[in-house]
C-alpha cells in the first residue's frame, strides 16, 4: 500500500515495499524482521524494520506508534533517520538510514588485544551525549540505551537508534515499570522498583556503556536483577541514606542487602580511563538520581577539552537550544504548557493524537491502530522533571 504525504511532513512520502530490494537480514525480534535493502532507484542502502500486525488486535503496535512519533521530534545528525514508512495489509514497514553495525558488534570485531583509541572512545562517547541531550531537552527519555541501540557508520558517526520505548515526560508511565532497559544497563533506582523516575536513568546507561567501550566488557553483567544489584555495590559499594536520601524507602530495598563498603570504580577503571574519563564516569554513577550528571554537563565537562568538535556532525552542539520544537506533539495536547511545566497529559491522549494523524496520512480505519491500553498510574504519578539539572 502507498503512503501518501501527511502531517509526518518529509517523513511520508508516496512509495511502494516493492521500490526496495532486500538483501539480507540483520537483525530480528518480537517486534518482526530488520533487512538491509537497498532502493532501486537512487541505489542507497537501507534498514528496513518490517513489523507483524496479524497478532495485534489494535492495529500497529505500541511501541512502533512511539517509535515513529518520537522520531518525528528528534530530527539530529546522531539520531537515526526515519526515511520512509509504508503500510502493508499484514505488515508495517519502517525504512531507516543504513549504517553498517552497532556499537556491540563493533566492540566485538577489534582484535582481542586491541581496545578502542582514546580519541574514538571520546567523540563516540561525545556524540551519543550530544543526541541523548537533544532528547532530553525536548523531555524525552530513551529507557532502552544499551550498545546493541547505537549505530556506528564506517565514517565515525554514532546514531541512537530503537526509540520503541522512549517517552515524553509529561506522559504518566505505569508505575514500577521494569521492562525498561536491558538488565546490564538499567539504572539501579529502578531495579529498586522507584514508582518515578527522570532522565537520570538514561545517564547511568550512557555510563554503563562507556564503560564497556573503554574495556569492552559490560560492567555489570547481572544475570537477575538482584544480581545486577548486587554486581553494581560490590562496585560503588552498598547505597544508604546518606549516599541516596530516601533509598530505605524504596520498595525492593531490603536492609539485609549484603554490606560493601568502599567505591571501587577507579580501581577497577584506571587501566582504561583517564583522570578526567574516571571523574565524569563517577559523576554518571551517582546513586541519588537527583544528584546524577546530565548530559548539559556533560558536554562540558573537561574529559571533552582536547576533542576536536568541528569533525563531529553536530559539531560542538552543547544544549544550548530550545526545549521543545514549536509543533512538538507533547506540545500540541498541553496547549504549549510543557515549555515550562511538567504538564499531566495522559499516555491515551498522546497515542490517540498520534494514531489521528497516522489515520490522516495511512487511511486506517477507525478499527485499526487504536489508542494504547492508558496506562497512568494511581494518583497521576508522573515522570520526576529534572530539568533543574541541565
Amino acid at each position: 500500500m502507498m503512503v501518501e504525504p501527511g502531517p509526518f511532513g518529509d517523513v511520508l512520502r508516496a512509495v511502494h515495499i516493492e521500490d526496495f530490494q532486500k538483501l539480507e537480514k540483520i537483525g530480528e525480534g518480537t517486534y518482526g524482521v530488520v533487512y538491509k535493502g537497498c532502493n532501486r532507484f537512487t541505489k542507497e542502502m537501507v534498514a528496513m524494520k518490517k513489523i507483524r500486525l496479524e497478532n495485534e488486535e489494535e492495529g500497529v503496535p505500541s511501541t512502533t506508534i512511539r517509535e515513529m512519533s518520537m522520531l518525528r521530534e528528534l530530527r539530529h545528525p546522531n539520531i537515526v533517520d526515519l526515511q520512509q514508512v509504508i503500510m502493508e495489509e499484514t505488515h508495517l514497514y519502517l525504512i531507516f538510514e543504513f549504517l553498517s553495525m552497532d556499537l556491540k558488534k563493533f566492540l566485538d570485531s577489534l582484535p582481542s588485544t586491541k581496545l578502542l583509541e582514546p580519541h574514538v572512545l571520546k567523540s563516540y562517547m561525545y556524540q551519543m551525549c550530544q543526541a541523548m541531550c537533544f532528547c532530553h531537552q525536548r523531555r524525552v527519555l530513551h529507557r532502552d540505551l544499551k550498545p546493541q541501540n547505537i549505530l556506528v557508520g564506517d565514517d565515525g558517526v554514532v546514531k541512537l537508534a530503537d526509540f520503541g520505548l522512549a517517552r515524553a515526560i509529561g506522559v504518566p508511565v505505569r508505575a514500577y515499570t521494569h521492562e525498561i532497559v536491558t538488565l546490564w544497563y538499567r539504572a539501579p533506582e529502578v531495579l529498586l522498583g522507584v514508582n518515578k523516575y527522570s532522565m537520570a536513568v538514561d545517564i547511568w546507561s550512557m555510563g554503563c556503556i562507556f564503560a564497556q567501550m573503554a574495556t569492552k566488557k559490560p560492567l555489570f553483567p547481572g544475570d537477575s536483577e538482584i544480581d545486577q544489584l548486587f554486581k553494581v555495590f560490590r562496585v560503588l559499594g552498598t547505597p544508604n541514606e546518606m549516599m541516596w536520601p530516601g533509598i530505605s524507602t524504596l520498595r525492593d530495598f531490603k536492609p539485609s542487602f549484603p554490606h560493601w563498603n568502599g567505591n571501587k570504580l577507579n580501581e577497577v577503571m584506571n587501566k582504561y580511563l583517564d583522570e578526567q574519563g574516571l571523574n565524569l564516569l563517577q559523576k554518571m554513577f551517582i546513586y541519588y538520581p537527583v544528584e546524577r550528571i546530565s548530559c548539559k554537563k556533560i558536554l562540558t565537562h573537561p574529559y571533552f577539552d582536547d576533542l576536536d568538535k568541528s569533525v563531529l556532525p553536530a559539531g560542538a552542539y552543547d544544549g544550548t537550544q530550545l526545549i521543545f520544537p514549536a509543533d512538538s506533539i507533547v506540545d500540541q495536547i498541553s496547549g504549549g504548557h510543557c515549555k515550562t511545566e511538567c504538564t499531566e497529559i495522559s499516555d491515551q491522549a498522546v497515542t490517540e493524537k498520534i494514531n489521528d494523524d497516522l489515520c490522516a496520512s495511512m487511511e486506517i480505519s477507525d478499527g485499526k491502530g487504536g489508542p494504547e491500553e492508558n496506562t497512568a498510574p494511581k494518583g497521576n504519578e508522573m515522570l520526576e522533571d529534572s530539568e533543574n539539572r541541565m
